[in-house]
């Protein structure tokens, strides 16, 4: 259901946000989920592992640079919960967590490299487009209220 939601709020093409009009279940986004874990199957184990190891280890550096710009560049804006540190400190906290995780970056393979550059590509490329092919066409779209389940 993330395709479907994505699709919801206009980060991916709408198709991925209709649903079957009878059971509700986003089709299109479960058949698109389908076939990307088919395409994995063949891959080993450590290899996958590599992969989403790696693909999180740059979505929480760039958390960790948006918490630190944030941080210093607008020290005085409402926040629902602040780390009660001064920004040095909250530097020197991060620092054991970026040098592990440049360890881990350090130690993947070329094709996790690879698999990375095309999928930050691929996702760059979806996020400029979408306010010129999709976003006006998603007011046809509804989302559904949020009953908390992720699954």
């Amino acid at each position: 259901l993330k395709l479907c939601g994505m699709a919801q709020r206009g980060y991916l093409p709408p198709i991925f946000a209709r649903r079957h009009a009878r059971y509700g279940t986003p089709t299109y986004a479960i058949l698109l989920g389908g076939i990307v874990v088919m395409a994995l199957c063949p891959m080993q184990l450590n290899t996958l592992l590599e992969l989403l190891n790696f693909h999180y280890v740059i979505s929480i550096l760039m958390e960790y640079a948006a918490f630190l710009k944030l941080r210093i560049s607008q020290p005085h804006l409402h926040r629902p919960y602040k780390i009660p540190l001064p920004t040095w400190a909250c530097i020197l906290m991060l620092i054991p967590c970026v040098g592990m995780m440049l360890v881990v970056m350090a130690l993947a393979s070329c094709g996790t490299y690879i698999a990375c550059l095309a999928t930050m590509t691929v996702a760059t490329l979806l996020y400029s487009l979408r306010h010129s092919l999709w976003t006006p066409a998603m007011e046809s779209v509804q989302p559904e209220e949020d009953d908390g389940d992720d699954d």
